[in-house]
């Protein structure tokens, strides 16, 4: 099982990662708020957002793109507050999650073969 990390980051910093507004987050936090999903916020107040919930803004994105879906209805598929009667959307949301964790895995991989360059290189000078 993979550990999502809590990141500090403001909305506009996850609006840059996901590609949208800052105005398209500050509603997507909302609507998961409004349906009682409770996001951390510092003592500063600002809202901490982990590596989970910036993917469940992905999920959420793509599934609003859906037929048939509003952003509304799609934080409740999510939350899984709505009978989920669609086999095919649990098979996209499962492709969906499983993608998320490879995409996860190979950034991490990147990173590490990044540090791995930059040690060889430092190596190599000596």
């Amino acid at each position: 099982m993979y550990i999502f990390r809590r990141f500090n980051m403001r909305i506009n910093e996850v609006a840059a990662i996901l590609g949208v507004t800052s105005s398209a987050v500050k509603k997507y936090y909302l609507l998961f708020e409004k349906n009682n999903y409770k996001f951390t916020r510092s003592k500063q107040g600002y809202l901490v957002f982990s590596e989970y919930e910036i993917e469940l803004f992905r999920k959420l994105i793509y599934l609003k793109n859906e037929p048939g879906n509003t952003v509304e209805k799609s934080v409740e598929i999510l939350l899984n507050k709505e009978p989920q009667v669609n086999k095919e959307l649990d098979l996209k949301q499962l492709m969906i999650q499983h993608g998320i964790q490879l995409n996860i895995i190979l950034d991490s991989i990147k990173e590490i073969d990044n540090k791995i360059k930059k040690l060889n290189k430092k190596v190599d000078k000596l």
